[in-house]
């Protein structure tokens, strides 16, 4: 007897013929990522690049003035204000390095580099150097000027 191998009598597919699946639907962001994945988070902000939380008012002084047009409350007094150059203010009538005078000063901590005003609170940067020498003239050290008005609720 003839011993042949069997042979299945189907016809077989090469492999160049054979159907390939179409890749899953992919986003286009990074590659192999789902297109229903969330994209991912941002990288942390680097130190520098961290937003302030208040005002920057750099080569700083306190001022004496008068009350501005606007203020109706005790016309004739004169106000404790700060004056420097700004950075990152809120407002956008302030732009950065502009020098501004505060309204009015209700406490100031040298030390911790923070002064609050009637309307904002800022960092304190550095001092205006004519102001510290003013300041030294007199005697005195910045943080003589550290104050805070009772009752303040701000």
């Amino acid at each position: 007897m003839n011993q042949e191998p069997k042979t299945n009598t189907q016809p077989q597919q090469s492999l160049k013929t054979m159907p390939i699946p179409p890749p899953p639907l992919m986003s286009p962001g990074p590659i192999n990522v789902p297109a229903s994945a969330p994209p991912p988070p941002p990288p942390p902000p680097r130190q520098e690049e961290t937003k302030r939380r208040n005002p920057l008012l750099n080569r700083w002084s306190i001022i004496l003035s008068e009350a501005e047009p606007h203020e109706k409350e005790d016309p004739g007094r004169i106000r404790v204000r700060l004056q420097g150059e700004i950075q990152g203010h809120p407002n956008p009538r302030f732009t950065d390095g502009e020098v501004i005078q505060s309204s009015e000063l209700i406490g100031i901590n040298v030390d911790a580099k923070t002064a609050k005003t009637k309307h904002t609170i800022y960092d304190l940067g550095e001092v205006d150097p004519t102001f510290l020498e003013y300041v030294q003239g007199l005697g005195k050290q910045l943080s003589d000027y550290n104050f805070s008005l009772r009752g303040d609720k701000k």
